[in-house]
């Protein structure tokens, strides 16, 4: 005995060859239809999975949208838990912000930078940070250079015997992405840092 699936489905393709046949298999909880240009995975509540066109987008692919969400029509790009248009987390883009501080021999230092993202809204996103490897020398704790956002150390000056601290934070808003840095290491000239931001679309909201 066949499949039924295996059976059944290249026997309908055969028998139903125009743009606007339709033919569906029952499953133990929902169904498989083909209809148009898609194949459709209803979950007996509404249509979960589609590969092929999708209307609300207007484009081709493989769509898996949340419960409760017609896979066929959406266009909230959101409500997808996966959209071949889109890469792995639905990161939009990943941008790298750069920043400099200008040392100060008696003071700590601090910059920050706003660099415009481009978006509509207010995204959701991950940021980390990459600082100047020149500061790893003056905490007694050891290597500091790569960290989450945000980036706090405190600690004691290895070349004195006194309380140290730096603190870098990213933060994002509807229309940049702003970078801030302070540290109370002295004596340096210039203290160079990056950003790596991973701009996502999902939003705060």
């Amino acid at each position: 005995m066949p499949n039924v699936h295996n059976h059944i489905i290249p026997e309908a393709v055969r028998a139903h060859q125009t743009a606007s046949s339709h033919y569906s298999i029952n499953l133990p909880a929902g169904y498989l239809q083909q209809r148009n240009r898609q194949f459709i995975a209803n979950d007996s509540t509404t249509n979960k999975a589609l590969f092929g066109y999708q209307q609300g987008l207007g484009k081709w692919g493989f769509f898996v949208a949340d419960d409760g969400v017609d896979v066929t029509t959406n266009t909230d790009l959101s409500k997808f838990i996966f959209n071949s248009g889109q890469d792995t987390f639905k990161i939009i883009s990943s941008p790298t912000v750069n920043l400099t501080l200008t040392g100060n021999a008696s003071s700590g230092s601090s910059a920050s930078i706003s660099v415009a993202h481009g978006l509509t809204f207010t995204p959701a996103y991950i940021a980390y940070i990459t600082t100047d490897p020149v500061l790893a020398g003056y905490f007694a704790s050891g290597n500091y250079k790569n960290g989450p956002n945000p980036f706090l150390i405190i600690g004691t000056s290895s070349a004195a015997s006194i309380p140290i601290f730096a603190a870098h934070q990213v933060t994002v808003d509807a229309t940049n992405i702003n970078f801030s840095a302070y540290t109370s290491v002295q004596g340096v000239a210039t203290y160079n840092m990056s950003a790596k931001v991973y701009l996502l679309q999902e939003t705060f909201s």
